[in-house]
């Protein structure tokens, strides 16, 4: 009876069916930043991950300081 009542009430709200889409929409976009926002915690939660970045640029700095001992030995 339930899925009975469940038709009655789409073809009831037809006319409404952009308002349900609309409704749908933002509770699918809701869901979904919530989604990405417990991902981007999980990943920003290990913090030697994000050491690494610093990390990258103090090899390059070594990089320029061999770039610099080979011109005097040139």
């Amino acid at each position: 009876s339930s899925g009975s009542q469940w038709t009655s009430w789409i073809s009831r709200n037809s006319m409404n069916d952009g308002k349900v889409k609309h409704s749908l929409m933002i509770s699918v976009n809701q869901t979904a930043s919530i989604i990405l926002a417990t991902i981007s915690f999980y990943r920003n939660k290990p913090g030697p991950t994000g050491v690494r970045g610093p990390q990258g640029p103090q090899g390059q700095r070594g990089e320029t300081g061999h770039v610099g001992r080979s011109g005097p030995l040139g």
